[in-house]
């Protein structure tokens, strides 16, 4: 996705390493998908390029087409908008969108998805304002770094006009406007609300209105008593910090670095977060924010730094499948190892960021749980090894008293929502009294089905359907509740 194009080069969105095209030595090719000639002013910003880059030559097909539509169901394959249905690139970005939201879509010169992003319900977006540049002796445009709530850090260069907090300013008040975002007298990183134009600039900066003191609303900060949000306890049943501030799962949170460590800060510090990463228990350094005082739940939150239990698996943890190691690009499109799984958001992918042994051994069908923070995989635990038909801890724990709980067995019965396993490897001899165990599949349930075709792997996105006399499953249940079932075919 293109952000600015010269004569020398093509800039692309969000960081990613641009295309360098002025070689005198390759010969550019630029087209559109049924092969027509285009020229290099075709080209402009959020433009969709596929690129082969060889020795000699340069190739680059073009793609303009986007739509806006509210998403009414999606797949690995593909996104249906507006009742339309639309195939999914491989190349897509990796996002989660949510049903019943309005997105951009931008398709490649084949018609395909490769990038969909969220329109905001007002046209603002949230984002945390990290830095604000001044122009250097007065030459060039002032700009500002974002981390948007999308997971990309993003920067904008300045409008002539810039609107902030409702005042216009021009860009020899630069000093007046970097005011706007001061916190004792100094420029301080916070949540902001923002617009850009069509060129790709920013048009307008809000801040956030103290919750007690603010006389409008639209965007406030803070909640009751609690200004500051230091040291609230996280519940996860209902999610809320000390009763104080609720959010709910969707809630799309900013873990951010605190003041004290800003300045050592990279880019991996900033992540986007939700409650499922939160550890029941554990105290957090939290503020809520409000696009209306009259709100129980925060439209998103700001929790200060990354403590260790992030990286912690909690009971509540969902089950997902392994489905293989690939050689691909991080944020910042640089190569990395990444690692694709199967899990309640569908096909998803991360690179690395934590220890090896925790993924050495990983094999197509394996199932796991995972705890990620943006792009990156932080955890990971092993529960069954499906090439070896074995769990490596004690998860076949018959034990009701452990809130979690997995077992794995072949369907012996079936009948609407009810179910046996049976534990002794058959289902089928009807003179021998069978060691079995029934469960109420009803709820909330993640269903993921595996097929293996002689060593031909798919994994998709399965229901009770799939479950029938003899199928092999591993269920995962919580406080005597099914939350996840794995079906091997």
């Amino acid at each position: 996705i293109t952000e600015n194009v010269t004569e020398e080069k093509i800039t692309e969105r969000f960081g990613k390493p641009g295309i360098e095209i002025d070689d005198p030595d390759k010969m550019l090719l630029i087209k559109d998908g049924d092969g027509n000639r285009l020229s290099l002013a075709s080209i402009a910003r959020n433009t969709v390029l596929l690129v082969i880059k060889t020795s000699e030559f340069i190739e680059i097909t073009v793609s303009n087409k986007s739509i806006e539509g509210v998403l009414e169901s999606f797949g690995d394959d593909e996104f249906v908008i507006g009742g339309i249905s639309y195939k999914v690139s491989p190349a897509i970005d990796n996002k989660k969108p949510e049903l019943g939201e309005t997105y951009k879509i931008y398709f490649d010169a084949y018609d395909r998805i490769v990038m969909v992003e969220l329109v905001p319900k007002d046209g603002y977006t949230f984002g945390y304002l990290v830095k604000l540049k001044e122009p250097v002796h007065d030459e060039g445009s002032a700009w500002v770094k974002i981390f948007s709530v999308d997971g990309k850090h993003n920067q904008y260069e300045i409008s002539d006009k810039v609107i902030v907090n409702g005042t216009k300013y021009f860009p020899y008040e630069f000093a007046s406007m970097e005011a706007e975002f001061y916190v004792n007298n100094a420029f301080t990183p916070q949540l902001i609300k923002y617009k850009e134009n069509e060129e790709g600039k920013l048009l307008e900066m809000k801040t956030a209105q103290d919750f007690m003191s603010s006389t409008e609303d639209g965007f406030v900060k803070g909640v009751g008593e609690v200004m500051d949000g230091t040291n609230l306890t996280f519940e996860g049943v209902n999610p809320n910090f000390s009763g104080k501030i609720f959010v709910t799962a969707q809630t799309k949170m900013f873990l951010v670095p605190p003041s004290a460590e800003f300045s050592k800060a990279t880019d991996d510090d900033y992540q986007i977060v939700t409650s499922s990463q939160l550890l029941d228990n554990s105290k957090y350094n939290v503020t809520g924010y409000y696009s209306s005082r009259q709100n129980f739940h925060a439209d998103t939150a700001v929790i200060f730094s990354l403590p260790e239990n992030f990286r912690v698996l909690q009971n509540t943890t969902l089950a997902s499948v392994f489905v293989r190691k690939f050689t691909g690009v991080d944020q910042e499109g640089y190569p990395t190892e990444r690692y694709e799984f199967f899990t309640e958001d569908g096909l998803v992918s991360f690179s690395k960021d934590c220890a090896d042994e925790l993924v050495a051994d990983l094999k197509k069908g394996d199932i796991v749980r995972i705890i990620t923070a943006s792009d990156k995989l932080c955890n990971l635990e092993v529960i069954y090894r499906h090439q070896d038909g074995k769990f490596p801890s004690d998860g076949e724990s018959k034990n009701y008293n452990t809130s979690i709980r997995y077992v794995k067995g072949l369907v012996s019965y079936l009948n609407d929502n009810y179910l046996r396993l049976s534990y002794d490897g058959s289902v089928y001899d009807d003179s021998t009294v069978l060691n079995m165990e029934g469960f109420v599949m009803t709820g909330s349930i993640l269903y993921i089905t595996v097929e293996n075709t002689n060593g031909n792997y798919k994994i998709y996105s399965g229901t009770i359907d799939d479950i029938e006399k003899g199928s092999s499953l591993v269920i995962q249940q919580y406080n005597g509740q099914v939350k996840a079932v794995v079906i091997y075919k």
